[in-house]
């Protein structure tokens, strides 16, 4: 049914009233919750502002930690390479060490070859019986053949090691590579010349392997 004019303005006025009391609803909740959200709101801008100046902090010292880090591994690196070449050097020198005795062990073996060889040479046979001669001299000539074709290996062998005889023959003793083991006296011969070899020196590439023991002239 029609509305007449007195209903319609109090429908009205009802109706904005209820507008009203819903603004005034609207604004009070927002002026309680409005400071508190400003608040949340600046105290999460504060920790986020403390929370980069700490990592900023860290990334300083993680990479003050680094660098010092960085220079122990550098000083570590340096020592392990001076310790390797020097466990290199020590190494060399063990086998130097080893093949100079080793070598030094083959020069006495070779005196030795060289001494009977030379026994062989002198040795003369006893004159019982013509067949025993015969066979006691070609017995002599055998061993000498032997003992001169090892002889002559060994001395190939010594050779190959850059092992060499060290002349002394007539030559001023010098003390670097001979030493004096007996005197002579020869009016002929010049003051501190050698005139006898007495045991074979020997030198190793440039270095003495073994000093040569001489007979020395002195007037």
């Amino acid at each position: 049914m029609p509305l007449d004019d007195v209903k319609k303005a109090v429908l009205l006025e009802a109706f904005r009233a209820a507008l009203e009391e819903e603004t005034d609803a609207s604004a009070l909740e927002s002026d309680a919750t409005g400071p508190e959200q400003r608040t949340d709101l600046f105290s999460l801008f504060s920790e986020l502002a403390a929370l980069k100046s700490e990592v900023h902090l860290e990334a300083r010292q993680f990479k003050t930690a680094l660098d010092r880090f960085g220079g122990v591994a550098d000083t570590l690196a340096a020592d392990c390479e001076t310790w390797k070449e020097q466990l290199a050097r020590a190494r060399e020198d063990a086998e130097q060490r080893s093949r100079q005795a080793l070598l030094l062990e083959l020069l006495e073996l070779r005196d030795r070859l060289e001494a009977g060889l030379h026994a062989a040479e002198r040795y003369r046979p006893k004159r019982f019986a013509m067949r025993s001669h015969r066979h006691e001299a070609d017995l002599i000539k055998a061993l000498r053949n032997g003992q001169e074709l090892t002889l002559r290996r060994l001395e190939n062998l010594l050779a190959s090691y850059d092992v060499r005889p060290i002349p002394v023959l007539d030559r001023e003793l010098d003390p670097h590579t001979m030493r004096a083991a007996e005197i002579d006296h020869h009016a002929g011969k010049k003051n501190g010349v050698v005139t006898a070899e007495l045991r074979k020196g020997f030198y190793w590439g440039d270095k003495v392997l073994r000093t040569a023991e001489v007979r020395v002239n002195k007037l």
